[in-house]
């Protein structure tokens, strides 16, 4: 089996995260936000790839949001320990709601698997801009580790990007039901 360029972009994105992960737990945050922007950076790419080289493939479709969520939840989790993220920490309430919500979309996913066969899930615009966000989220703290700044608009970050965990939480929820409805 030969690997898409698209699939290859997205297995770079799991090759960063222990990279990162190195990074974060030496205090070097400054090469933290380098490799985190590089792989937030991947996920953009190898989507774009994959529709405009018409590279889309069943292996690329499971990996690609596998490696977003190894990336954002690693990175949430990291970040939310002040003995370990410096100065700025992502609020574990944050990590909670995160990790929440990409927990029951992949159990609602699994569900409507094994019981109504439902293969395919399409991504939402909700979904996308709540990864947007985290990755801005993210990245901001990195930031401002790296430079050792405390950032006064860190905290509206935070809930916005918890609100748009809710949304897109609501948003896979309806479309789950909805998938329900449509089988029965």
């Amino acid at each position: 089996m030969s690997l898409t360029l698209a699939t290859k972009i997205t297995l770079l994105r799991f090759i960063l995260v222990p990279i990162l992960i190195f990074f974060i737990l030496n205090g070097d945050f400054k090469l933290s936000f380098i490799v985190f922007s590089i792989a937030a950076l991947t996920d953009g790419l190898d989507g774009f790839i994959a529709r405009k080289f018409n590279q889309r493939s069943s292996l690329g479709a499971i990996l690609d949001p596998a490696s977003d969520k190894i990336l954002m939840l690693s990175t949430f989790i990291i970040l939310s320990f002040p003995e370990i993220a410096s100065l700025n920490t992502i609020p574990k309430w944050l990590v909670f709601a995160v990790l929440a919500r990409d927990f029951i979309i992949s159990s609602g996913a699994l569900f409507l698997r094994i019981f109504y066969n439902i293969k395919t899930f399409s991504p939402s615009i909700w979904g996308k801009i709540t990864t947007g966000a985290e990755a801005i989220t993210a990245g901001l703290v990195l930031l401002s580790n790296a430079f050792s700044r405390n950032l006064p608009f860190l905290i509206p970050f935070y809930y916005l990007t918890f609100l748009l965990v809710i949304i897109s939480g609501l948003d896979y929820s309806w479309k789950g039901l909805a998938l329900i409805r449509g089988k029965n």
